[in-house]
């Protein structure tokens, strides 16, 4: 009896090891689903459109005392900010100290001409014949550069602004880059290109300047002697210093309006601003902010062809950066004239329904930022005869009777499909909660627009007018 009681007994034994077997087993198959399912769900929230943009903190990108690194660092990226960091040093000492600049200037340079203190300015031109182009150079413009010249200038140095317009890269192996820098430079009244030969000693982490364009190539084992103020700053290229970076770059190119004009995107150049004359306009009104712009929030978006950093500053103003490189770049001001890759991808998945919201939530922006220019254009011809005849008309009338636009809240109360692709959507307009401005007693304005949706992300809309 005792055996068959132990033989039950080990029966039963082995029959609950392989029911916990199975619970095991089926317990281990739900966690992977799990993680797979969790792993899917943070793929599709890092891919929706409505990514949280990122809070900028006020660290500095670099450090002059620590060691030259570029590993993990997109090259080209890196050659900018070093030859970027040289140049500033060079102009510095140009506007405060020129002497000081012979520490800078190449080894071989100095010897080869014997430059000293007393004969420096006529070797590194920046003496009063720095550029020969002068007032004649405006001569050629249209008479509103003679007004730009000066309405944007915000620097106080003696050299208004260096702009870095290409860098050429004439000589590079492990050690050593020599590379010919071609700047737009202004200087009182004179304006032109100016160059500068520089080399970087990577192995040193130290550089030097030739401030002509001459050049003869470094040996692989040519060196620059490390002193106090030639030394190459760390590199933290992270996209928060890229955004940095960027925004800079085009901050300092509104120094000039024709250059800084051609930085932006060609399509969207052609939408939102056909002529300089409108971009400059654009400018004066926001100069103020302008000025004063600095990086609050952004985000990166990457596809195929190109990496989006899109920057967001204290006013909520947008630039959004199309990009190769440092080097290689394209501005967009604002993130409804042109939608991004990934946009337009989100933007082609969506049902119409949602097209047509996400076009109303588009025009409404264009009116929160005044854009009535860019709003315009959106209008239905029809609708445009009727009622508004031009921008200024839709402005009249948008300032008149929802003269809070610029800080309201939209609602989406109603949604109806009237024919393919035609829906009638009703929106609430009502002021911003908390809000700054003090606009008295209002009346929450409620619109019923009329949208169509056309091909790509264009479309056409009108709305009812009391």
């Amino acid at each position: 009896m005792m055996r068959v009681l132990l033989y039950g007994s080990n029966m039963r034994m082995e029959k609950n090891m392989k029911n916990l077997e199975k619970l095991i087993f089926i317990f281990v198959i739900v966690i992977i689903i799990v993680l797979i399912a969790l792993l899917v769900l943070l793929k599709r929230n890092s891919e929706n459109e409505n990514i949280e943009l990122n809070e900028v903190n006020n660290n500095i990108i670099s450090d002059t005392n620590s060691e030259y690194n570029t590993k993990n660092v997109d090259i080209e990226n890196t050659t900018f900010i070093n030859v970027k960091n040289s140049v500033d040093i060079f102009f510095n000492y140009a506007n405060n100290s020129q002497t000081g600049i012979l520490t800078l200037l190449d080894s071989d340079y100095l010897k080869k001409y014997n430059i000293d203190k007393e004969n420096l300015s006529t070797w590194i031109g920046i003496g009063s014949e720095l550029i020969s182009i002068s007032e004649e150079y405006f001569e050629d413009k249209k008479n509103e550069f003679l007004e730009i010249k000066n309405a944007l200038n915000v620097s106080d140095t003696k050299f208004d602004y260096h702009i870095i317009k290409k860098i050429d890269v004439l000589s590079r192996n492990d050690n050593f880059e020599t590379l010919k820098v071609t700047m737009l430079v202004k200087k009182g009244n004179n304006i032109g290109d100016y160059i500068l030969i520089v080399n970087l000693d990577k192995k040193n982490n130290t550089f030097s300047i030739i401030p002509q364009a001459e050049y003869s190539e470094k040996k692989e084992n040519s060196s620059i002697t490390r002193l106090s103020n030639n030394i190459l700053e760390e590199i933290d290229l992270n996209e928060m210093n890229i955004c940095k970076i960027l925004l800079n770059v085009y901050s300092n190119s509104l120094s000039n309006i024709e250059y800084s004009y051609s930085l932006l995107d060609e399509n969207y150049k052609k939408l939102k601003f056909e002529t300089v004359q409108k971009y400059y306009d654009y400018l004066i009104s926001k100069k103020q902010q302008l000025e004063k712009m600095t990086l609050f929030k952004y985000v990166v978006e990457k596809s195929d062809k190109y990496t989006y950093y899109i920057c967001v500053d204290q006013y909520d103003n947008n630039y959004i950066f199309k990009t190769n490189s440092l080097m290689n770049f394209s501005v967009l001001l604002d993130n409804y004239t042109i939608l991004t890759e990934l946009e337009e991808e989100q933007y082609n998945e969506m049902e119409n329904e949602e097209k047509a919201e996400y076009n109303i939530d588009r025009f409404i922006e264009m009116l929160k930022r005044s854009d009535y220019n860019t709003a315009y254009k959106y209008l239905n011809e029809e609708f445009k005869k009727n009622y508004f005849r031009t921008s200024d008309d839709l402005k009249k009338y948008i300032e008149t009777n929802i003269f809070y636009i610029a800080n309201s809240n939209t609602d989406i109360e109603a949604v109806d499909e009237e024919s393919t692709g035609v829906y009638a959507i009703t929106v609430k307009i009502t002021k911003e909660i908390n809000t700054l401005h003090n606009y008295g007693d209002y009346t929450p304005v409620t619109k019923k627009f009329f949208i169509k949706l056309n091909e790509g992300t264009d479309f056409e809309l009108s709305f009812n007018v009391e």
